[in-house]
């Protein structure tokens, strides 16, 4: 289904908007001159990576937040003084983890 909507949006938004300026357009001229299978090859890649980009600021950010709620809420149900002091060391963790990187 991205395929499709990822076709609508370029020629609605890019192709047939007047007021851009030509730089900001796809470049028409070289995909001209390009065959079919090789146009359909080049939106194939750019769809795939523009899922993968996706997956990885949308869906892999949601998985570890679950994970980590799932986590916690097993601490919780296990021991809940462990689980405190866990929660209480994870702020001085990530504050390291973004110094370090």
């Amino acid at each position: 289904m991205a395929e499709p909507l990822f076709m609508r949006y370029i020629v609605d938004n890019v192709l047939l908007v007047t007021g851009l300026a030509a730089p900001v357009r796809l470049a028409l001229p070289r995909l001209w001159d390009m065959k079919t299978g090789g146009i359909l090859s080049r939106i194939t890649g750019d769809v795939d990576t523009t899922t993968g980009l996706l997956q990885l600021a949308i869906v892999s950010p949601a998985v570890s937040v679950i994970r980590l709620v799932i986590s916690v809420v097993v601490l919780m149900v296990l021991n809940w003084r462990l689980a405190l002091t866990a929660l209480a060391i994870l702020p001085g963790i990530v504050l390291i983890s973004f110094i370090s990187a």
